[in-house]
């Protein structure tokens, strides 16, 4: 069998600029306190509630499809936050 996983954002999806400014905001928001992921996730809720969804990377989704093809092929997918720039 193979397995392949793909980070969500900024390889299959276009969001990796506002994961990144929401990240930070809800850090500050918290400063400190164990909710930052359920801040973070809320305001990503609500960011994604006004602007709508994130636009698939050209080709991602085409991709994914391609790869399921094959029986013995498993994927995956990962969301991570590669650094945070405070403003």
């Amino acid at each position: 069998m193979h397995a392949a996983i793909f980070d969500i954002d900024g390889t299959l999806l276009d969001s990796f600029e506002d994961d990144a400014v929401l990240y930070v905001d809800a850090i500050r928001h918290v400063m400190g306190e164990v909710r930052i992921r359920d801040v973070f996730l809320g305001r990503l809720r609500a960011h994604t509630d006004t602007h709508g969804p994130y636009r698939e990377i050209p080709g991602a989704l085409a991709y994914l499809q391609g790869l399921s093809s094959y029986r013995d092929m498993r994927t995956g997918t990962a969301v991570a936050l590669h650094s945070l720039h405070g403003n």
